[in-house]
């Protein structure tokens, strides 16, 4: 009831999902018991060009979508959780190490529909014109999803900071790549898949 409660409380306004109280709320309940999860960081590449072109209002559209496929996908996934942390940034948790299949289902969904948020000139262009964080004009691909997965199968985190420290490298690498991308560290092998 409370877990309820809070997770009305401390919703995203824009799309309905939990917030960051809940989602660390949540990590911290799945660090401490021992069972299979794994921790999935979902972001944007060049959501703020977009945003920063095409407009806020456009850009929310956009962060539905993702919202709305992220929920769809994760469905089939017993006790799985999904959070907005907030902007383009999402996390879910899927009480297994075997997402290799989710990631890709996500980025194929994600690529095949995000043209529609772009108009026919940038679709054929495959990039917008914009301004960097820096202040510089440069061009923008069209915008992919990184998917960056941790998963305890060969490690025992010991608390909230250490995982999602390490989920955030792994971002990082992740988006490297300028397209969608996902990247599955479990701390043993590594195995890194982009879809073309």
């Amino acid at each position: 009831m409370q877990l309820e409660l809070n997770i009305a409380k401390y919703s995203n306004p824009l799309t309905g999902l939990p917030g960051n109280f809940v989602i660390e709320e949540k990590i911290r309940e799945v660090i401490s018991k021992n069972e299979p999860f794994s921790l999935l960081y979902l972001d944007l590449n060049n959501f703020k060009a977009y945003n920063d072109v095409y407009g806020f209002e456009k850009g929310d559209k956009v962060l539905k979508y993702v919202a709305n496929i992220l929920e769809r996908h994760l469905y089939f996934y017993k006790d799985s959780f999904l959070g907005h942390i907030g902007g383009d940034d999402f996390v879910a948790i899927v009480k297994s190490y075997d997402v290799e299949k989710l990631c890709k289902n996500i980025i194929e969904e994600f690529d095949y529909n995000i043209v529609r948020f772009y108009n026919e000139l940038d679709v054929k262009r495959g990039y917008i014109h914009a301004t960097d964080r820096l202040g510089n004009e440069d061009d923008f691909p069209i915008m992919g999803i990184s998917i960056a997965v941790v998963n305890n199968s060969n490690k025992k985190f010991s608390d909230i900071d250490e995982i999602t420290g390490l989920v955030s490298k792994v971002k990082m690498e992740c988006k490297k790549y300028g397209k969608s991308h996902y990247i599955i560290e479990n701390f043993q092998e590594k195995r890194a898949n982009t879809i073309s």
